[in-house]
């Protein structure tokens, strides 16, 4: 099995093309591993980013709406 390194250095969002030369994203989390995906390809770059851009308001919709109901997010394993 391959060594992870200890400190990844690299941007938390990254856009780039597949073998179909779509256009996708991936979020990293600070030790380097991708924790979330587009799910989909995009021809246009534009369509790619306002993909993104609707998770986020979507996550922070959900966010606020959680809050206001007293409820919060919390991890599978049950800590905040």
């Amino acid at each position: 099995m391959p060594k992870t390194p200890t400190t990844v250095r690299t941007e938390p969002i990254q856009f780039y093309r597949d073998r179909n030369r779509n256009h996708r994203w991936r979020v990293r989390a600070g030790n380097g591993r991708i924790i979330a995906t587009s799910g989909e390809g995009y021809e246009r770059i534009r369509d790619c980013k306002r993909g993104l851009d609707r998770l986020f308001y979507a996550l922070l919709t959900a966010r606020k709406t959680q809050a206001l109901k007293g409820q919060f997010f919390t991890s599978p394993s049950g800590h905040r």
